[in-house]
C-alpha cells in the first residue's frame, strides 16, 4: 500500500471535520502511515528524509479526531489511532508536533470512549484458537512460556478500536468483539495487565504453579483467590480468553471469558466464599493460622506455598461444587415427587 501525502491527510482531515467520519480504507491509508519504518524517515524530524508537511498534516489529524472523539462522534477515524510502535518522547525522532496530537488523541479515546479501545492484548488458548475462523486466526502469534508445556495465542493491539474492526471471512464481515459476543461470557476481571497475563498462562496450561514459583513467592489474598479460579480452570480443561490493558477511571483490568455453557462453572467457583477455601488449607494444614489471618486480611505474604496451596484449592471446591450439584438434584427430585403426589390427590 502506497502511503498517503501530505496533500491527502489534509484532505481527509477536512473531510473529518464536514461528515464526521471517512472510510475503512482512508483509514487503513493513515493507519499505513504509522508504520516503523515512516516513523523513522519521513515522520523523523532528524532524518534526511523528513517530511515536515507530512509530519504537519498527521499532527492536525490527530488534533481533530481528538475533537471529534471530545464531541461524542465514533467511526473508521478512530482505527487510525496507533497504539504500537510510537515513543513516548522524540528520542525516536518522532516530531513532537504530531506525536503530542497522536497521544493527545488516545487520552482523549480514553477518556471519553469504552474501556476496552485501547486494550493491549488478547489472548487465547490452544482450545479457542482451533474454532475461530482461519481470517482471525492470521491475528494471533503462537507463543509459549515454556516449550515443555501447552502454547498460547497473542494478537497485539496495533490500533484503536480493534476489537470493532471489520474483518472479511467466508460468512462475510466480521469483528472480534462479534465473534466474542457470540460464543463467549466473561467470567471473572482482574486489575492490572501483568497479573491479567499470569492468570491467562496459569489458566491456558502455559505456565505451572511449582513450589517456590518466583511469580507467586509474595501474593496477597485477592491474587490468591483469583489463581484458585485460573488453576481450577486448568484442571477442568475450561477453555480461557483474556483481554488485557482495558483501561477505565481506576486504571487497567484484564477481563476473562470462556465459552458460553461453561461460564456457568466458573460462577459457581467464584461464589465459593475465600473465607472457606483458606479455612479448609489451614485444616490441611497447608498453612498456618497467621498465614490465613494474612490471606484475608489481604497483607502480601513471602514464601507462599503456592502449589500445595492451588492443589488443595482445587480438590476442595471440585467437591464443594460436586456436592451442590448433587443437593439441587435431590431437591429436583423431591419436587417432582411432590407434585406427581398433587396430581394423584
Amino acid at each position: 500500500m502506497k502511503h498517503p501525502d501530505a496533500r491527502e491527510i489534509i484532505e481527509l482531515t477536512r473531510k473529518l471535520e464536514k461528515q464526521d467520519d471517512i472510510t475503512l480504507k482512508e483509514a487503513d491509508r493513515i493507519f499505513s502511515l504509522l508504520s516503523k519504518s515512516s516513523l523513522n524517515t519521513k515522520l523523523n524530524y532528524y532524518s534526511s528524509r523528513a517530511n515536515n508537511f507530512l509530519i504537519n498534516a498527521v499532527g492536525e489529524w490527530f488534533q481533530v479526531v481528538a475533537e471529534k472523539i471530545k464531541q461524542g462522534k465514533r467511526g473508521n477515524f478512530i482505527f487510525t489511532i496507533a497504539i504500537s510502535n510510537i515513543p513516548v518522547d522524540n528520542s525516536g525522532g518522532f516530531y513532537d508536533f504530531a506525536r503530542v496530537a497522536l497521544n493527545d488523541a488516545k487520552e482523549t479515546l480514553e477518556k471519553y470512549g469504552c474501556a476496552e479501545d485501547l486494550f493491549t492484548e488478547l489472548l487465547i488458548d490452544e482450545k479457542i484458537y482451533n474454532t475461530i475462523p482461519e481470517e482471525f486466526q492470521k491475528l494471533f502469534t503462537k507463543k509459549y512460556v515454556d516449550s515443555r508445556l501447552k502454547s498460547f495465542y497473542i494478537l497485539k493491539n496495533p490500533r484503536a478500536g480493534m476489537l470493532n474492526y471489520p474483518i472479511e471471512t467466508d460468512a462475510g464481515a466480521c469483528t472480534l468483539s462479534q465473534l466474542i459476543a457470540e460464543k463467549f461470557s466473561p467470567v471473572m476481571e482482574k486489575r492490572g495487565r501483568t497479573t491479567g497475563e499470569i492468570l491467562f498462562e496459569v489458566a491456558s496450561g502455559a505456565l505451572e504453579i511449582f513450589p517456590h514459583s518466583r511469580f507467586l513467592k509474595e501474593i496477597t489474598g485477592t491474587m490468591a483467590a483469583k489463581c484458585v479460579v485460573v488453576s481450577y480452570m486448568k484442571y477442568k480443561d475450561v477453555p480461557c480468553m483474556t483481554i488485557t490493558g482495558c483501561k477505565d477511571k481506576d486504571g487497567e483490568f484484564s477481563v476473562f471469558f470462556t465459552e458460553k455453557d461453561k461460564a456457568q462453572i466458573i460462577k459457581d467457583v467464584l461464589k465459593i466464599p475465600f473465607e472457606d477455601i483458606v479455612k479448609n488449607a489451614l485444616d490441611e494444614d497447608v498453612i498456618d493460622k497467621q498465614m490465613a489471618k494474612d490471606l484475608l486480611n489481604c497483607k502480601l505474604i513471602s514464601n507462599f506455598p503456592a502449589e500445595s496451596f492451588m492443589k488443595t484449592s482445587v480438590e476442595f471446591v471440585d467437591k464443594r461444587l460436586q456436592m451442590q450439584k448433587e443437593r439441587k438434584a435431590t431437591e429436583k427430585a423431591v419436587e417432582e415427587e411432590d407434585g406427581w403426589l398433587m396430581e394423584v390427590r
